[in-house]
């Protein structure tokens, strides 16, 4: 019996209709993606990467059908999961991070990996952004409790302020230097969450990095009380 029904997205053919029907494979699977937000997020880092490393001219537009062709493909999809999994504010931030340490593709979502990343944006990101990235998380929180923006410091618990914290969603520039956060979180920590924080951050590094600046200090006060009190 002839071949009669083919794939037109890997050229495999049958001789049946029902065996047509029941047919899937990964292009096709990739294909019906293409809608997707998450298909357009890992088209638009793959598009960065490849120009980042030169191996696309700037201003050239990769089509969906070159990204889903691509042998990274599928490391580029699961790096737009891992980074909505995990915080890490954009995925191209985090894309960039890679790129400049030379961190190679199998080590892209490893914990090790995003630890470093994490740790690299607490001491080298502009303190303002992260308090207004922080201003952002600590927001959802909210509307997910339904807690007032500036009752955040007062009713968060503990265990989630920590988990926030190691998370990059509380910054320590927030965390030590606001005082709404100093009275009403820090002073309703017991000595074993103080310590939790400390092995995580280093408590004294931080508390000493924003006294050691007053232009600083003033200017998270400012930008916190600006942003909680609306």
């Amino acid at each position: 019996m002839p071949d009669k029904f083919r794939c037109p997205y890997c050229s495999k053919t049958y001789s049946r209709e029902s065996w047509f029907r029941k047919h899937t494979c990964a292009k096709r699977k990739r294909f019906e993606q293409i809608h997707h937000m998450d298909f357009r997020r890992g088209l638009r880092i793959y598009t960065h990467w490849r120009t980042r490393n030169g191996y696309l001219r700037r201003g050239k537009e990769i089509t969906p059908q070159e990204f889903i062709g691509s042998q990274f493909y599928d490391s580029f999809m699961n790096l737009v999961k891992f980074t909505s999994d995990n915080w890490v504010i954009t995925s191209l931030r985090y894309l960039d991070f890679l790129i400049d340490l030379h961190i190679a593709e199998p080590k892209w979502m490893t914990e090790e990996t995003l630890k470093s990343y994490r740790d690299h944006a607490r001491r080298h990101d502009d303190p303002i952004i992260q308090t207004k990235e922080t201003f952002e998380a600590i927001k959802y929180w909210c509307e997910k409790n339904e807690v007032a923006h500036r009752d955040f410091f007062a009713k968060i618990p503990p265990g989630q302020a920590l988990q926030m914290i190691t998370t990059n969603r509380l910054s320590p520039w927030v965390l030590f230097g606001y005082d709404k956060s100093v009275n009403d979180l820090l002073t309703r920590m017991n000595n074993d969450w103080v310590c939790s924080i400390n092995e995580f951050l280093n408590n004294s590094y931080w508390i000493n990095r924003i006294k050691c600046s007053e232009d600083i200090c003033h200017a998270i006060q400012t930008e916190c009380e600006r942003l909680f009190d609306e």
